[in-house]
């Protein structure tokens, strides 16, 4: 019994480190060196070009407490410049701690609301009755188009 826990332990620990490497994520351009393309990529650079995926990046930043959000209900934080953004792109929101651990029912989001104007939005799904009150955090906008 004791030898096959020994070898269980061990499988998985080789398991574990292969799987690591096989998922470790590296920035940079290295995944799609050439850009990603909606169709098919042709020699004709004015098809290439047309079928390309570019991306702008916008990004600010907040630091705001949210305060006693209610269960069913969404508070937002005041406008955010997020110099570029326009109606209708894409935001992702980054935070400087977890506040998922001490508030397991927030949901954080980010969204442009008009040009140039982002907001982070808390929404309290606490089913318990209980509210979600996250503290005075920073939060990062990136928004993208």
């Amino acid at each position: 019994m004791r030898k096959a826990a020994v070898v269980a332990v061990l499988l998985l620990s080789v398991a574990g480190v292969a799987l690591a490497q096989s998922v470790a994520l590296v920035s940079g351009r290295q995944w799609f060196p050439d850009g990603v393309f909606l169709g098919p990529r042709v020699a004709n650079p004015a098809s290439a070009a047309r079928n390309a995926l570019t991306a702008t990046y916008e990004s600010a930043l907040l630091s705001y407490d949210f305060g006693a959000v209610e269960p069913g209900y969404c508070a937002d934080s005041p406008n955010v410049t997020v110099g570029g953004a326009a109606l209708g792109d894409g935001c992702v929101l980054g935070m400087d701690q977890d506040l998922t651990t001490t508030n397991p029912r927030a949901q954080f989001l980010c969204r442009v609301t008009a040009a140039n104007t982002g907001v982070v939005r808390l929404c309290s799904h606490a089913g318990d009755g209980g509210t979600s009150n996250p503290s005075d955090a920073g939060y990062t906008l990136r928004t993208f188009r």
